[in-house]
């Protein structure tokens, strides 16, 4: 990951280099003078290409994802003091809505289970080397995401669906010893888009949601009874009007230790206009295309963290400087990161926000 930066360094920083460019312009000024001083110099390379040392305090949060269809030597060679969870994508159920690619996954296993083979294993050894480096780091188990989660719709409506599926993920964790909890990426609750060209999804799924993550909480609390390990239970979601108004996020909330908000979502190839997925301010007072109007929306929870999607191709993405001192200044920030291709986290923007108050 690229440099962590708690809103007090930042400003320190940038105290920094203003004093820099003041010099710099008084030395010019002075041109010829032999008295001119010379421009003050951070104690560190501002683009050195490698991570700053991260300070794992306060409860922040810098989360990466690795995907199973890539090489494990991305869990080898990401630096562990610069991450707090690394999220693992992705896992699937079995049974009704299963993908034809999961077959070898899910054979022999009863319906509503999660499927898991030799890769899964391979990246729990992986897992379990970064924590031997890296002891802080917590390892969620993401199960579903876009074209992975029409096992769900099948699932969360039906109470017997919901214990198995529970069940069976607490049996993943126990078999996998380096994960530390679940994440469900359920896109998204009332309507699949028909990701698989299968329409799924109806009004019941806002609830059904909410008795899943209830589902899965007790099974990991029973979980965690048996082994004496605390297992966490995250969640990432849409946080646009359109699903968080038919979602109980509030009830399911209670569940939940920490939501991921898909904020990538608020401009793509469907939409009508490129825009930002940054922005802590929407871009218009009707736009939902920010972080202040998703907690409108009615997001609520623990912590709340921003997920910034993937550049273009070869192209790491920029904090470009006027971004970056807005979120300094901006109260409701605890903190921000951004990660490189080459360390894992393709250019990924995370912005930590206070828990706003109910």
């Amino acid at each position: 990951m690229s440099p962590s930066t708690t809103v007090p360094s930042v400003r320190a920083h940038v105290r920094v280099a203003a004093a820099a460019a003041l010099l710099g312009l008084a030395a010019h000024a002075a041109a010829g003078s032999p008295a001119a001083a010379p421009a003050a110099r951070p104690a560190y390379a501002l683009f050195g290409g490698k991570p700053l040392a991260f300070e794992r305090s306060g409860g922040k949060v810098v989360g990466v994802y690795v995907p199973n269809w890539a090489s494990p030597s991305l869990v080898d060679a990401l630096q562990g003091d610069s991450v707090t969870h690394v999220i693992y994508a992705f896992l699937h159920a079995c049974g009704p809505g299963q993908l034809p690619a999961d077959a070898a996954k899910c054979q022999g296993r009863p319906d509503f289970s999660v499927g898991s083979g030799p890769v899964d294993d391979t990246f729990d050894a992986a897992f379990a080397r970064l924590k031997a480096r890296a002891p802080h780091v917590k390892v969620l188990a993401s199960i579903g995401g876009w074209g992975g989660s029409d096992p769900l719709f099948h699932i969360a409506d039906d109470p017997a669906a919901r214990a198995a599926f529970a069940k069976s993920a607490a049996d993943f964790l126990r078999a996998h010893p380096a994960f530390d909890g679940i994440d469900i990426d359920w896109e998204h609750p009332t309507n699949n888009g028909a990701a698989n060209g299968v329409q799924l999804g109806s009004p019941a799924d806002g609830r059904g949601y909410a008795d899943l993550m209830a589902a899965l909480r007790s099974a990991l609390d029973a979980l965690t009874a048996e082994v004496g390990r605390q297992f966490l239970l995250t969640s990432a979601i849409n946080t646009q009007h359109a699903i968080v108004d038919k979602v109980d996020y509030r009830d399911a909330a209670k569940s939940l230790d920490l939501v991921f908000m898909m904020t990538y979502d608020f401009y793509g190839g469907w939409s009508p206009a490129a825009g930002h997925h940054s922005t802590l301010a929407s871009s218009s007072p009707e736009a939902d295309d920010s972080l202040r109007r998703s907690v409108r929306n009615g997001v609520r929870c623990v912590r709340v963290i921003h997920g910034k999607g993937l550049g273009s191709p070869d192209k790491l993405p920029v904090l470009k400087g006027k971004v970056r001192s807005w979120l300094v200044q901006k109260e409701e920030v605890l903190a921000f990161v951004q990660a490189r291709e080459a360390e894992g986290g393709a250019g990924a923007l995370m912005v930590l926000l206070r828990q706003p108050k109910p």
